[in-house]
């Protein structure tokens, strides 16, 4: 169950739903062909032996009252029958009486017996009794060509052609679906580096804020402490150094206020954006 929930998003894919969908499309195609091929020749046998069944039923008589004149005629009529290359009929002792070939196919056999018809390559055999009542007075044979496997891909080109259109349509669907995906995923990426720079730049403008609003207040504080320095100096020398104990005092205020100085000094650098002393 688990490897079902790894591979199912896998199979979810544009890309692969339209790999599948042409899988399925071609494995169609490749049933029909097979169901439409396979019809197609039994079509013709059933055809090819309704025709020598004509032809025995025909000659039956010219066999019985040996006429072979009347039984090359009724052979010489199949000559428009679509893909016969060879037709004959044969008397009860199975010797040729008449027969028919065209398109270069050769003559027809000295002598024949009935079998089951069957394919040979592109061609049907065929062989049926003469039947006059019960008792066989001759055979017919027919030997006739069928599509060639060339002739059966143009039959079947106009399903081959709209099967290939269908998989050309499901491909460029398929990548199409594949470019929109990284076009939203390089969107995405895009606005997240977006957010991240916005946020920067109000963290950034922020600081800045924060410098100008240290710089004044360091500034108004320095002031405040320049006033408080000069009034402890003019103390200092009002006072004289009679006055050791008060004058320690003094000493130590004017240490706080110089170091209170340096500090915001510092702050009105960093305000300022001016390079720090590393100390």
């Amino acid at each position: 169950m688990n490897a079902w929930k790894t591979y199912l998003p896998r199979l979810s894919t544009p890309g692969t739903i339209a790999f599948l969908g042409a899988l399925v499309l071609i494995s169609l195609t490749v049933v029909v062909v097979l169901y439409q091929q396979h019809g197609y020749r039994s079509q013709k046998l059933r055809e090819v032996v309704a025709q020598s069944e004509v032809l025995g039923a025909s000659v039956t008589a010219a066999l019985v009252f040996d006429d072979a004149k009347a039984a090359q005629d009724y052979v010489s009529a199949l000559g428009a029958y679509p893909g016969l290359e060879v037709a004959a009929v044969y008397d009860a002792s199975h010797r040729l009486v008449a027969s028919i070939s065209r398109d270069n196919a050769g003559g027809a056999p000295a002598t024949v017996r009935v079998h089951s018809p069957y394919f040979s390559g592109d061609r049907i055999y065929v062989t049926s009794p003469v039947l006059q009542g019960s008792t066989q007075v001759g055979e017919v044979y027919m030997r006739v060509r069928v599509d060639s496997p060339a002739q059966r891909v143009v039959r079947f080109a106009g399903i081959v052609l709209l099967v290939s259109m269908a998989i050309l349509m499901l491909s460029a669907l398929g990548m199409t679906q594949q470019a929109l995906k990284r076009a939203n995923l390089e969107l995405q990426k895009e606005m997240a580096e977006r957010a991240r720079a916005e946020e920067a730049l109000r963290q950034s403008q922020k600081m800045e804020a924060l410098g100008q609003l240290a710089g004044g207040i360091a500034h108004d504080f320095n002031n405040l402490l320049a006033i408080i320095k000069s009034s402890l100096q003019l103390m200092q020398r009002r006072i004289g150094p009679a006055a050791q104990d008060v004058q320690r005092f003094m000493d130590a205020a004017l240490d706080a206020v110089n170091r209170a100085a340096s500090v915001t000094e510092r702050v009105l650098v960093f305000s300022r954006r001016q390079t720090l002393s590393p100390q």
